[in-house]
């Protein structure tokens, strides 16, 4: 179970008033961070507004202490400012934020916001992690498994025929012998992309048949069984790792997905017909504000920024 760490900023402590709203030790350790600083409680007025511009009440109707309510703490997820929209945002709002906190998960590395980070293996090979992203490593003499849990990663696999690399995600194994390839998770997908070597890809789900992927080969496999496969020049393979997000024919919702590892803020994506839009475009990682200005222009939307950490993409 993951420690759990106490909130730091105005828009983490919205989070976890909203998850445990009776923890009264909770709410007194808010009033303690509210009272220690005059800038603490700027920044509770200024989300406190922005919550209200997008047309609902006050994120705490009070500051007062609930009365012999029980316990109860939760580790603040990266993702989990999506229990807002069961809390009163709204039944259909899409929301990416990026919180610096740790993940829900066994993971033996991660990497924050805009963060990525070079591994060295024990058995030689060589991996890229992306921002928001986090990986366990099983490698000893028999076998050699990586699983990835969030975000994405570049893998530069060492040869060795008796004992195949796997890399393993929710719904998606990787099985390679020596090779460079990448897998990303996003918005309820996964892809794979290899650029150089062979990559066989199979579903976890039983009967799945395993697909064969050569350089330049990529695979996107939804959580709804769908897939779409194509090729791409293999130097176009992982381009995150020289700053440009490369989308073709790709959903507004997965290329803001990807975004929102790169924005220090919430990225709010209410529509879903927006979110269902087909995008197709070279992006600079290092501005994604200005990535997704430009993304609102090519879909005929607007990009509205409440606060530098809290923005809006809509129709």
């Amino acid at each position: 179970m993951t420690e759990w760490r106490q909130p730091e900023t105005a828009s983490e402590w919205l989070i976890a008033l909203r998850e445990s709203p009776e923890d009264t030790e909770l709410r007194a350790d808010f009033n303690a961070w509210l009272a220690a600083d005059a800038e603490n409680q700027r920044d509770w007025q200024e989300i406190s507004r922005t919550y209200e511009l997008l047309g609902h009440t006050s994120p705490m109707p009070g500051l007062a202490a609930a009365e012999h309510a029980p316990k109860r703490r939760n580790a603040i997820s990266r993702r989990a400012m999506l229990g807002l929209a069961g809390a009163g945002i709204a039944a259909s709002l899409a929301v990416f934020v990026v919180i610096d906190a740790a993940p829900p998960y066994d993971a033996d590395y991660t990497t924050g916001t805009a963060e990525d980070r070079r591994i060295e293996l024990a058995d030689g090979s060589n991996l890229h992690l992306g921002p928001e992203s986090a990986i366990a490593v099983d490698i000893d003499d028999e076998r050699r498994v990586i699983r990835l849990f969030a975000g994405e990663a570049y893998f530069d696999v060492a040869g060795a025929p008796d004992s195949p690399f796997h890399v393993v995600t929710e719904d998606v194994e990787a099985r390679v012998i020596g090779t460079t390839f990448e897998i990303q998770l996003a918005d309820e997908s996964t892809t794979v992309a290899v650029q150089e070597g062979e990559v066989e890809v199979s579903r976890l789900e039983s009967g799945s048949e395993a697909q064969q992927l050569e350089a330049g080969d990529w695979l996107r496999l939804a959580a709804n069984s769908a897939q779409q496969r194509g090729h791409i020049p293999p130097d176009q393979i992982a381009a995150w790792r020289s700053g440009r997000l490369i989308a073709k024919d790709r959903s507004v919702a997965e290329v803001v997905s990807l975004l929102r590892r790169y924005h220090s803020g919430m990225v709010l994506l209410p529509s879903e017909e927006l979110a269902r839009q087909s995008v197709t475009g070279v992006y600079t990682l290092a501005d994604p504000i200005s990535a997704l200005r430009a993304i609102a222009s090519a879909q005929d939307a607007e990009l509205q920024e409440f606060t530098p950490w809290v923005v809006v993409l809509s129709e």
